[in-house]
């Protein structure tokens, strides 16, 4: 992921059990610097949860290959797995516009 020269953003969507989850990416040369993920119908005991811990560590970690995290909340995995796929969709569109 290194060589980007510029920043990109792209924005994915996920449906995930009737609830869509958006996911906003920034990248500056290779890195995450800002992740944005709204599940406006997520429910408040576990994938709006799940979304306030995952948001920092996708930056801290540089990745959306973070399971560890979910596990510790019983029920968000399928939230996870909708903001796991909108995010790589959009880093690989990063990529894609970087080449």
């Amino acid at each position: 992921a290194e060589g980007f020269a510029k920043t990109d953003e792209y924005m994915n969507e996920h449906g995930n059990l009737g609830s869509d989850i958006t996911v906003t990416v920034t990248m500056v040369d290779g890195w995450i610097t800002q992740v944005i993920i709204n599940g406006p119908d997520e429910t408040p005991s576990l994938g709006a949860i799940l979304i306030t811990i995952i948001q920092p560590k996708i930056i801290e970690y540089n990745t959306f290959e973070l399971e560890n995290y979910v596990d510790a909340i019983a029920g968000a995995s399928e939230t996870f797995e909708g903001i796991k796929e909108a995010g790589l969709a959009a880093i690989d569109q990063i990529i894609a516009a970087s080449e």
